[in-house]
Parts: C-alpha cells; structure tokens; sequence
C-alpha cells in the first residue's frame, strides 16, 4: 500500500503540474486515457483466457474506442516531442506519462532518490523478495531491531504525501483555509526532507 501510495502521488504531481499549456495538459490526459484503455482490454483478455465464461460483453466497443484513440495518437503532434524509447511505449499504450519519473520530480526540485530507493525497498518488501526475506530471518522475528529498515521508505510515503498536499493546495488554492498553521508547517516540513540532499544519514 506504501508504495501504491508514493507512485499515485507521483501521477497526481504529473498531471497536475502547474505551467504546461493547455495543449500539453489535454494530450497528457489524453495518453492517460488511452493507456487506460489499453490496460482495461489485456486484463479482459487475460481473465477470458483463463475461463471463457469470465467473457466480457463490454470488450469489443472498448476495443474499438482504443483503436480510435490509438489513431488520434498517431496523428497528434505532440507525439514526435517525446524522445525515443518512450515516444514508442506511448504509442503503444504502454506508459501513461510522456516523461519520465526523475523530469517529473526534477520539475518539483525533488531529489530522484528520494523516490526511487524508497520504491525499490517497499516493491522488495511487497514482492516478498530475497531482500525482504533476508531482512526478517536476520531480525528473527523482531521488528524492533529492523525499524531502520523501514523508517526510510516511511519518511518518504510521508513526505511524498506532504508534496501531494502542497500540489492540491497549489491547484485548489481554497483548500488552505482547511488546514491551521501546525497542519501548514509540518506539510512545509516533510516536504523540506525531499529536496535537502544534507538530511541524508551519514
């Protein structure tokens, strides 16, 4: 769930960025939704595959939306400011952002590794990987002994959700009447740890 928490405030900081054109905001909407299509139809596939009865009714107008959408993609002239490789995992439906995640950070003057260890260590840890079962077989049990494995990756939902607030606040600026002054000065807080590169343990 941490994790789904840091790569969701990721997406709201990419579609909400703030000095984009129009243009480049609706084409952005746009590869969302068509990425959406496309991820909609594989997991339709995918469970048909598994039992024909799990078929679903829906499926050929979605696929016929996707292939329109997938036209207007082409054609749009935003595509060919995308570089290469993304530019053809767009095309493709694969990738929901036209940048990738350090420009997107970079733009919020958030350090990338901030974001990508974080990720990394909370990905192992849901995957239940060597590293997460190193971890626990190391600590035999105890959590009180591994709590410094697991303060970093919180710090980082905490902080990341700090910067989707201050995003919210920056695109609905009537939210701050919401919050008092405490409230204002820990979200100003965490969100300090993201762009100081000297609170890093030494």
């Amino acid at each position: 769930m941490a994790r789904q928490v840091l790569e969701d405030v990721l997406s709201f900081l990419y579609l909400s960025e703030s000095n984009l054109t129009q243009q480049q905001k609706d084409f952005r909407k746009f590869v969302w939704q068509f990425h959406g299509f496309t991820e909609s139809i594989e997991a339709a596939e995918f469970a048909e595959s598994i039992n024909p009865k799990w078929s679903n009714p829906d499926l050929p107008p979605v696929r016929a939306a996707r292939e329109k959408a997938r036209a207007l993609l082409a054609n749009n002239p935003m595509l060919n400011a995308i570089t290469n490789p993304l530019r053809g995992r767009v095309r493709k439906g694969d990738v929901n952002q036209v940048v990738y995640d350090e420009e997107i950070l970079e733009r919020r003057g958030i350090l990338p590794r901030r974001y990508n260890l974080p990720r990394k260590v909370l990905s192992n840890i849901a995957h239940f990987s060597a590293f997460a079962d190193q971890m626990i077989m190391e600590t035999s049990g105890d959590w009180e002994k591994s709590w410094l494995s697991f303060f970093l990756p919180s710090l980082s939902v905490a902080a990341f959700i700090a910067e989707g607030l201050e995003v919210f606040i920056e695109t609905f600026p009537r939210a701050i009447q919401s919050l008092n002054d405490r409230e204002r000065q820990l979200i100003a807080n965490y969100r300090g740890w993201l762009t100081d590169s000297a609170a890093e343990p030494k």
